[in-house]
Protein backbone atom coordinates (compact mmCIF):
# COMPACT_ATOMS: atom_id res chain seq x y z
CA UNK A 1 0.00 0.00 0.00
CA UNK A 2 1.38 3.41 -0.79
CA UNK A 3 2.03 6.38 1.37
CA UNK A 4 -0.19 9.70 1.40
CA UNK A 5 2.93 11.04 0.62
CA UNK A 6 3.68 8.66 -2.85
CA UNK A 7 0.04 8.80 -3.65
CA UNK A 8 0.08 13.21 -3.50
CA UNK A 9 3.22 12.38 -5.74
CA UNK A 10 1.65 9.81 -8.28
CA UNK A 11 -1.35 11.97 -8.58
CA UNK A 12 0.36 15.58 -9.05
CA UNK A 13 3.56 14.69 -10.12
CA UNK A 14 5.31 16.63 -7.98
CA UNK A 15 7.95 15.85 -6.04
CA UNK A 16 7.64 16.60 -2.36
CA UNK A 17 4.43 18.38 -2.64
CA UNK A 18 2.52 19.82 0.31
CA UNK A 19 -1.10 19.89 0.00
CA UNK A 20 -3.66 20.83 2.19
CA UNK A 21 -7.56 21.52 1.47
CA UNK A 22 -10.84 21.65 2.48
CA UNK A 23 -14.54 20.78 1.08
CA UNK A 24 -16.94 23.57 1.61
CA UNK A 25 -20.25 22.09 1.59
CA UNK A 26 -22.56 23.42 -1.10
CA UNK A 27 -25.74 25.44 0.05
CA UNK A 28 -28.80 23.71 0.17
CA UNK A 29 -27.75 20.38 -0.51
CA UNK A 30 -27.21 19.47 3.57
CA UNK A 31 -24.46 17.69 4.55
CA UNK A 32 -23.71 14.90 2.61
CA UNK A 33 -24.57 17.00 -0.63
CA UNK A 34 -21.63 18.07 -3.32
CA UNK A 35 -18.90 20.26 -1.72
CA UNK A 36 -16.37 22.34 -3.96
CA UNK A 37 -12.86 21.56 -2.78
CA UNK A 38 -10.40 24.15 -2.12
CA UNK A 39 -6.15 23.08 -2.57
CA UNK A 40 -3.22 24.95 -1.50
CA UNK A 41 0.28 24.06 -1.96
CA UNK A 42 3.34 24.50 0.07
CA UNK A 43 4.97 26.13 -3.33
CA UNK A 44 3.22 27.72 -6.00
CA UNK A 45 4.15 28.01 -9.97
CA UNK A 46 3.80 31.14 -11.03
CA UNK A 47 0.33 31.82 -13.54
CA UNK A 48 -0.57 35.51 -13.66
CA UNK A 49 -2.42 37.96 -15.76
CA UNK A 50 -4.05 34.89 -17.40
CA UNK A 51 -7.22 36.77 -19.57
CA UNK A 52 -10.36 36.03 -18.96
CA UNK A 53 -11.40 34.40 -22.02
CA UNK A 54 -8.06 32.54 -22.23
CA UNK A 55 -8.80 28.69 -22.94
CA UNK A 56 -9.57 26.51 -20.33
CA UNK A 57 -10.38 27.14 -16.69
CA UNK A 58 -11.84 31.05 -17.20
CA UNK A 59 -13.52 32.09 -13.92
CA UNK A 60 -15.21 31.19 -10.80
CA UNK A 61 -18.71 32.93 -9.63
CA UNK A 62 -20.35 33.52 -6.82
CA UNK A 63 -23.89 35.05 -5.58
CA UNK A 64 -23.66 37.37 -2.63
CA UNK A 65 -25.76 40.01 -0.55
CA UNK A 66 -23.14 42.61 -1.17
CA UNK A 67 -21.10 42.90 -4.31
CA UNK A 68 -19.14 46.14 -2.75
CA UNK A 69 -18.61 44.12 0.52
CA UNK A 70 -17.46 41.10 -1.25
CA UNK A 71 -15.07 43.10 -3.58
CA UNK A 72 -13.84 45.44 -0.76
CA UNK A 73 -12.64 42.47 1.31
CA UNK A 74 -11.40 40.87 -1.99
CA UNK A 75 -9.01 43.81 -2.55
CA UNK A 76 -8.73 43.90 1.08
CA UNK A 77 -6.87 40.21 0.99
CA UNK A 78 -4.08 41.13 -2.05
CA UNK A 79 -6.70 41.02 -4.74
CA UNK A 80 -7.17 43.36 -7.89
CA UNK A 81 -10.46 44.46 -9.87
CA UNK A 82 -10.23 43.17 -13.95
CA UNK A 83 -13.51 45.71 -14.70
CA UNK A 84 -15.72 48.07 -13.14
CA UNK A 85 -18.84 47.23 -10.73
CA UNK A 86 -21.86 47.21 -13.41
CA UNK A 87 -25.70 47.19 -12.98
CA UNK A 88 -27.86 46.03 -15.85
CA UNK A 89 -30.43 44.02 -16.95
CA UNK A 90 -29.68 40.63 -18.56
CA UNK A 91 -33.16 39.59 -21.06
CA UNK A 92 -35.48 36.63 -19.53
CA UNK A 93 -33.40 36.90 -16.35
CA UNK A 94 -33.86 39.86 -14.59
CA UNK A 95 -31.35 42.68 -12.84
CA UNK A 96 -27.71 41.84 -12.07
CA UNK A 97 -25.37 43.85 -10.07
CA UNK A 98 -22.03 42.37 -10.65
CA UNK A 99 -17.93 42.78 -10.96
CA UNK A 100 -15.25 40.43 -11.98
CA UNK A 101 -11.79 40.68 -10.31
CA UNK A 102 -8.71 38.65 -9.27
CA UNK A 103 -8.45 36.80 -6.17
CA UNK A 104 -5.06 36.70 -4.14
CA UNK A 105 -3.95 34.30 -6.52
CA UNK A 106 -5.04 36.41 -9.52
CA UNK A 107 -8.05 33.83 -10.23
CA UNK A 108 -10.95 35.33 -12.17
CA UNK A 109 -13.99 35.74 -9.71
CA UNK A 110 -17.16 36.90 -10.86
CA UNK A 111 -19.03 38.79 -7.78
CA UNK A 112 -22.75 38.98 -8.70
CA UNK A 113 -26.28 39.71 -7.37
CA UNK A 114 -29.02 39.02 -8.96
CA UNK A 115 -32.61 40.78 -8.59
Amino acid sequence: METIEEQRLSATAIEKVEIRGMHLTLPGFGPKGPTLEIFEYGENETNRNKAVNAEGFGHIAFAVDDVEECLRRVLEHGGSTVGEVVRGDVAGVGPIHMVYARDPEDNVVEIQKWG
